[in-house]
Formats: C-alpha cells, structure tokens, sequence
C-alpha cells in the first residue's frame, strides 16, 4: 500500500491523472512451467486410467502468482516500460512527453499519466492481450476510495468503515472524540479472566480494524497496534478500549489523506518525515515504542507505530533507534522515486525531524563513550546516512513532532492537529 500512496502523492504533485481497469481472468492468461496435473472431476468424463494435464495457471496452485507476474512483465516490457529494481510491481514509461506509472496488483491496473489518449491505447493493448474493463477515472482501488481534483487526490475508506462498523453492531453507535484513553496502560489478561467472555469477536476487530491502519487512517495506528498484542487472550477491557475505536470510526468515517497539487515547478520532490519514541512504554518488556511518518505532496504516505525489538537504556537511544527506522523506510520511498523519474529529471530529497537534540547529536558526531558504546550497528545507518548527505536530520519541537500520535494515545486536541500536519482530511460534503 505504501506504493501506491506515493504513486497517488506523485500524480498530485505532478497534476497528472489516475485511471483504473481490470484485467479478465488474470491467472489463466499465463502458462505453467512446471507440468501439473489433476484428476477428472463427477459427471466430466475422462479415459480410465488417465488424469489431466494443467497447461494455465489456474487459480488456487501454489506458482500461479508468480507465472502471472512473468506473463504480465513480460507483456508491460513490450509496450514500452521498466520496472523499478526498488519495487518491481511499479512500471514507468516516458516517451514523446508522456509519462506513465503503473503499481500494478495481480489483475487490478492502476495507470498514473497526463495523456488520456495514451490511456486509451495502453487499455486497448490489454484487452487484445488478456480482456480488459476499461474503469476509466481511478475511484476505488483495493478498498480505498480515490477523488481526485484540482487541488489533488483525497484518499479515505468511508465504505469500509461503515461495513465494520455495521459488523460488529456500532454502525449508529454515539461517536468517540478520539480512539483510546491517554494515559492508559494495559497489561496482559490474568489468569483468573482467561475463560472470561467478551461481547464480540475481539481478533476480527482487530483485523478489520488493520486494514485500516495500513492503508488510509494512520490516526488508529498507534492504538490498534497496541491493542493488537493482546489478541490471543483479550480480557473486557481490551474489548472496551477496541470498541472505542469503533466508536471513533463513527464519528470520523470519512476521514482520510490529501495529498496536493502545490503547482511546485521545482526538480526536487521533497520526502519529509517525523521520528518519535516512547521510551519504556510497555509496563512488562520495559521497550519503548518507535513511531515515524513520511509525508509527500503534503500527506502521509508511510508510518509506523511499533514496539522496539530492544530495550533501550535511555530516551536518547530509543529516539535514535526510531530515527533509523524512520531513515530506512524514507530510503526506500527516494529509491523508489529517484528510479521511477529519473526520466523527467526529477530527484528526491530525505529530511527527518526529530524532537530529541541527544539522538541528533548521536547521528551527526560520532562519538565512543560509555552511553552509547553498547549501540549495535544497525541503528548507526542514520548516522552513515546523515554522513554521505542522504539525509538531512533536524531538530523539531515536541509539539510540532508529527510522530508523537504513532507513540502514545493523546488528547483530542493534539490528535486533530498532528492529523493536519499529515495531510488528514475528509472528502467535501457534496460527495
């Protein structure tokens, strides 16, 4: 999903246009390398003694995928595009002025360019290859709803919400101001409530309530994976504390990310990110969480809101670990940039903003003393970025750290403006 926000940033920064089609039957378009066979079905008859052999890729063999992906590679190729080493599902093709993107997913085509007739030559290609239905404007892709403007792209998730919502019986629920308690801390369910029931399917929430979180609302990040480590054995408050999230959906269903079209004619697009961390948080592990945000074209097209896989000894070390994690997933998001528009001669530029001045200095002076000595070497690739001038780390504000929503449950208030600072909107009453 990362892929294709930033496909969606880039087509809003650039003004260029979002269409969408379908390819027929994807699968059995492409052939099996390795010789399959089956036996004959009820009533479908067959000599005795013999099976068939499977010579497409049907639906349901293990290999199908990937014998799809050559086949459609291959046919991609052809037509003229490239596929970036960094993701090998974005396809670009620049020719006499047009430009071309394509994350594509299986059968489902997403094509970013500024040509319309060039959008109707490339589907026509695909429907004398493979059958295909033309969708036209790209408005839904894998659930996320798309609409696109002048002023750039909102994407958000209003139907998915409300079919969880209606699920789990909260679809005319009383809205909730924000998504989890500040404060709270939860612990592991006690023995004595082990067999203790609750009102619903806790681990479903969870997982429809994920999806979520990945794809357009980064605003539950942060208490739906929390809540998330206690689904083999939830206990009433756990299931209190999710349907609160619900409770929040209800109220802000139709929220999602803009990205905009900020007429910028410069040969930079700019990846700016926030890192956070707090130390210590979880009461049993004593490790503290990371969170991160990477914006472009003004809306976030990555996050994160996780517990650290170490336990640090001080907030400088988990700040600067949460940093690295940050500079790692900005790394990609240029990579993959800098090899898909490296045809209009468009770079990417990393900056990253972190509150804590101790982190800061530990990635831009090297030093060997007793408290960061015992820092292993993977958390030091921020500082080999900052080093080589691939990144540009600087110090923010706390209360201008984006990040700080992806690392604890905050109030209202400071929830609605770090959601303004990545882009957070809803879609235009009309719509």
């Amino acid at each position: 999903m990362v892929t294709f926000r930033v496909v969606v940033a880039v087509v809003a920064k650039l003004g260029l246009t979002l269409y969408q089609g379908d390819i027929n039957t994807a699968y059995l378009n492409a052939l099996l390398k390795i010789k399959q066979f089956v036996r004959g079905i009820p009533r479908f008859p067959w000599p005795k003694g013999k099976v068939y052999r499977v010579d497409h890729a049907l639906y349901g063999l293990h290999q199908s995928g990937a014998e799809w992906y050559e086949e459609v590679d291959k046919f991609l190729i052809s037509q003229g595009y490239d596929n970036t080493e960094t993701e090998p599902c974005l396809y670009v093709r620049y020719k006499d002025g047009v430009l071309a993107l394509i994350p594509l997913y299986v059968d489902d085509v997403v094509l970013a360019t500024n040509s319309e007739d060039y959008k109707t030559k490339l589907f026509l290609e695909f429907d004398k290859k493979y059958g295909f239905k033309d969708g036209g404007l790209a408005n839904k892709f894998l659930g996320v709803q798309i609409e696109q403007s002048e002023s750039g792209i909102l994407i958000h998730q209003d139907q998915y919400c409300k079919e969880v919502l209606d699920r789990f019986g909260y679809g005319e629920a009383h809205g909730s101001a924000s998504p989890m308690e500040t404060n709270v801390k939860f612990k592991p369910n006690e023995e004595s409530e082990k067999n203790e029931d609750i009102s619903f399917d806790y681990r479903a929430a969870i997982g429809s309530l994920m999806y979520l979180t990945t794809s357009t609302r980064p605003d539950i990040a942060f208490p739906v994976g929390y809540l998330s480590r206690f689904v083999s054995n939830p206990s009433k408050k756990h299931g209190g504390a999710v349907k609160r999230i619900l409770r929040y959906l209800a109220a802000t269903s139709r929220q999602g990310i803009k990205y905009s079209n900020d007429k910028d004619v410069t040969d930079q697009i700019l990846v700016s990110g926030h890192s956070d961390a707090d130390w210590g948080n979880d009461p049993e592990t004593r490790k503290s969480v990371t969170g991160f945000v990477m914006t472009i074209a003004g809306g976030a097209v990555a996050w994160a809101a996780r517990r650290q896989t170490i336990v640090a000894q001080s907030t400088a070390e988990a700040e600067y670990v949460a940093a690295c994690e940050a500079a790692m997933e900005g790394r990609g998001i240029v990579n993959m940039l800098n090899e898909a528009l490296v045809v209009i001669q468009k770079k990417s530029k990393l900056t990253l903003g972190v509150d804590n001045t101790a982190a800061i200095a530990i990635a831009k002076a090297p030093t060997y003393n007793s408290r960061t000595r015992h820092i292993v070497l993977r958390w030091h690739y921020v500082r080999d970025q900052v080093k080589r001038d691939l990144l540009e780390i600087h110090k923010v504000l706390g209360t201008e750290n984006s990040a700080d929503m992806f690392t604890k449950a905050l109030p209202k208030n400071s929830l609605v403006k770090y959601c303004q600072m990545i882009g957070m909107a809803k879609p235009p009453s009309s719509s």
